[in-house]
């Protein structure tokens, strides 16, 4: 699944045409705050039931946001600003490493419960 999310993410931002909308949200977020915020919250609210369906509702609520969080800096360093590691990579090596991370992020470690401790998944 961290794979696909992955390469679904890579190949729609890696469009010649460079109209995605995710793009425009990042580009335009610090020009019109309040429609940035609108965007933002409808393209999560658009695929909610999908992440809900794969990963269940605790990673929905407790790891989806730094999903969306990691998305929007490998937006804004690669396809907005241009600069740095992320951009200078190919975006075969940015899909390895991004699909890497993601599975990090969504399915190491278990559960992280309030006070730190961890419950780990089995498998």
């Amino acid at each position: 699944m961290s794979a696909r999310i992955a390469r679904e993410f890579v190949r729609r931002l890696e469009e010649p045409d460079g109209t995605d909308p995710f793009v425009a949200l990042v580009r335009g977020a610090g020009q019109d705050e309040r429609a940035a915020g609108e965007l933002y919250v409808a393209m999560q609210e658009r695929t909610k039931a999908t992440y809900r369906w794969l990963l269940g509702e605790h990673a929905l609520e407790h790891r989806l946001p730094f999903l969306a969080a990691l998305l929007v800096g490998v937006t804004f360093s690669r396809y907005v600003v241009r600069a740095g590691d992320l951009a200078e990579m190919s975006a075969e090596r940015l899909t390895v490493d991004l699909t890497a991370s993601i599975h990090a992020l969504l399915h190491e470690g278990g559960e992280v419960h309030a006070d730190g401790s961890a419950r780990h998944s089995a498998g």
